[in-house]
Formats: structure tokens, C-alpha cells, sequence
């Protein structure tokens, strides 16, 4: 959600309570956990939940023959 605003889904709607934009519920869903995964691959914290810790997570290497 661009305004940052949380909750206020009805049914498969989603209506921010900050700025009364309206959002299909599953797109802006996929929005949030695409910017968190972004976030995670960046190696950056997680601000919206408190941080995940000092050091960036680390990937493991795939090898493809």
C-alpha cells in the first residue's frame, strides 16, 4: 500500500483506512511479501516486524551442471 496504512480488508477488497484507497486484497498481498522478499535478497532489515538481526541472510549457492 503506498500511504503505509494497515487493515481494513472486506472480503476480497481492501480499503486503507488512512488514505481510502481501494485494493484488490490478494494483489496488494502480493505487493507486501514481494517488497519484504526484496528486502530479505538485499540483505536489508525487515523494518515492518522490528529487524531479523545484525548480519544479511544468507542464500545458499545453487551449482547447475
Amino acid at each position: 500500500m503506498k500511504c503505509g496504512g494497515k487493515r481494513g480488508r472486506f472480503s476480497s477488497r481492501f480499503r486503507c483506512k488512512v488514505c481510502g484507497r481501494e485494493y484488490d486484497a490478494d494483489y496488494n498481498a502480493s505487493v507486501n511479501i514481494a517488497r519484504r522478499a526484496r528486502s530479505l535478497l538485499a540483505g536489508h532489515r525487515n523494518h515492518a516486524r522490528g529487524g531479523l538481526g545484525d548480519e544479511p541472510t544468507k542464500l545458499p549457492t545453487l551449482v547447475v551442471e
